[in-house]
């Protein structure tokens, strides 16, 4: 599982689960511009787009991971098996033109990718230039798309027919905010007490469409404003500390949606700014030895392998973590100075940079 479970599985399994777990899968990509109008996702004459921001939605919609094209307009995503989407978010200066499913669903979201068994690479978007300023005169007849920012005016006022029956309500409604926090709980009591900095937060509107993203700051704190009063949603991409990858504790509206998303947040009466997310460690290293009886509340660490036989009757309080701790794989990479193809040769000189990649019993 991506975290430690909560409470502890009412008895063990019949039969032992696979070892090693499944491996991750990747989601890729390319962002272009579409320079011969042929509307082609895989056409080599197309111009990358860099820059460009893509979200990583899981089988819920929400938003669990943020990419950036590179200079050659890729993308890329390693998820665990399932099914996923990608949303692209509109690149200035540019219009959707056609994506890899097509635009039943408009041409900025690929639904239904699934890597449950393998990568999926080939899910594109192409786009086009936007014209730098309007036709002279109106086209006879309608065009094919919407403008690419709906409702935006037109650049010329229009006047209207009849004026409205009553005056509009004045002044404007006041832009809203929505805040809250990101914490460590370094004690377990599921409250937070250390700021965590850099986290990503992305703000969705009422129908899950993502708005836009920020991160916290030095005191964990995060901030949307200028906000339309409505409804809206705030997930976070799980934070990570020193490379770990923390367990979520907590949310403001609890685990219905998960403990990384806060939905229905109302703006309508006013600002918003305790919209908070509390994390933890997960447990540091095993302990050397299993206890020979059940404890009477959890071990704040893993066993070093799992008992024979399960224990006569289940902790009353859940353990912290699994209990299998990690493992290490490692070695290194070396110019042969004396050709005397010696493995351990400290004669040989060290080549830093290379790429080692990982497999799975399947490769």
């Amino acid at each position: 599982t991506l975290s430690p479970t909560r409470a502890p599985t009412p008895a063990p399994t019949l039969e032992q689960t696979n070892s090693p777990t499944i491996g991750k899968r990747k989601i890729a990509g390319f962002v272009k511009v579409d320079r011969d109008d042929d509307l082609e996702l895989d056409d080599p004459s197309d111009d990358p787009i860099p820059g460009v921001e893509l979200y990583l939605l899981d089988e819920t919609n929400s938003p669990v991971a943020i990419a950036i094209t590179d200079s050659n307009g890729m993308y890329m995503f390693f998820v665990d098996p399932g099914v996923y989407s990608v949303e692209q978010k509109q690149p200035d200066g540019f219009i959707s033109l056609n994506d890899q499913d097509g635009d039943f669903n408009g041409l900025d979201l690929i639904e239904n990718i699934d890597v449950t068994d393998g990568a999926s690479e080939s899910n594109n978007f192409v786009e086009k230039d936007m014209t730098a300023s309007p036709t002279p005169a109106p086209t006879a007849l309608p065009t094919d798309n919407p403008t690419p920012e709906p409702g935006s005016p037109t650049r010329a006022p229009v006047a209207t027919s009849v004026p409205t029956a009553a005056p509009t309500s004045s002044p404007t409604a006041v832009p809203r905010k929505l805040g809250g926090y990101v914490t460590l709980d370094d004690d377990n009591d599921d409250e937070g007490e250390q700021p965590i900095e850099g986290v990503t937060l992305i703000l969705l509107d009422a129908d899950n469409n993502i708005i836009e993203q920020t991160t916290t700051n030095g005191d964990g704190y995060y901030e949307f404003d200028g906000l339309e009063p409505a409804l809206y949603s705030v997930t976070e991409i799980q934070p990570e500390l020193d490379g770990v990858p923390l367990v979520s504790v907590s949310d403001k509206d609890g685990p219905s949606n998960s403990l990384n998303r806060i939905d229905q947040i109302d703006l309508r009466p006013g600002d918003s700014l305790d919209n908070d997310f509390v994390e933890e460690l997960p447990s540091g290293a095993p302990t050397s030895n299993p206890t020979s009886n059940p404890t009477t509340a959890g071990t704040p660490d893993p066993t070093l392998s799992p008992t024979g036989a399960p224990t006569p009757a289940p902790t009353l309080e859940q353990t912290n973590s699994p209990t299998i701790g990690k493992r290490k794989i490692a070695g290194f990479v070396k110019v042969d100075r004396d050709d005397d193809l010696e493995l351990d040769d400290p004669s040989d000189d060290p080549i830093p940079g290379v790429e080692l990649y990982l497999l799975d019993e399947t490769n």
